[in-house]
């Protein structure tokens, strides 16, 4: 009978700290919606310059549909966010807009 008595009071407390653990507000997203990153690969000179209106920028296709961490995980950000990516034979380029 005691066991018994252990086991509900260990399920209970187990269920109490798992319902407590899950924020409400917090937006789940699956890994089917993450956003997929596609670099381009350029050959000739990428300004890196803090622009990102030049033609090799431009033909870059951005990433969007970015997701906030903070005040709440999982939501759409909530400025304009951009990010492009670019690579040559020497280096990765990251540019973004936010």
């Amino acid at each position: 009978m005691r066991h018994e008595y252990t086991m509900v009071l260990l399920a209970s407390a187990t269920i109490c700290v798992a319902a407590r653990a899950q924020r409400s507000d917090s937006v789940r997203v699956s890994a089917t919606t993450a956003p997929v990153a596609r670099a381009e690969r350029r050959i000739g000179a990428i300004a890196v310059d803090g622009s990102l209106d030049d033609s090799a920028w431009r033909a870059a296709t951005p990433i969007t549909g970015l997701r906030q961490y903070q005040p709440q995980e999982g939501a759409p950000a909530s400025l304009p966010t951009e990010i492009r990516l670019l690579y040559d034979d020497q280096a990765i380029y990251i540019g973004a807009r936010m």
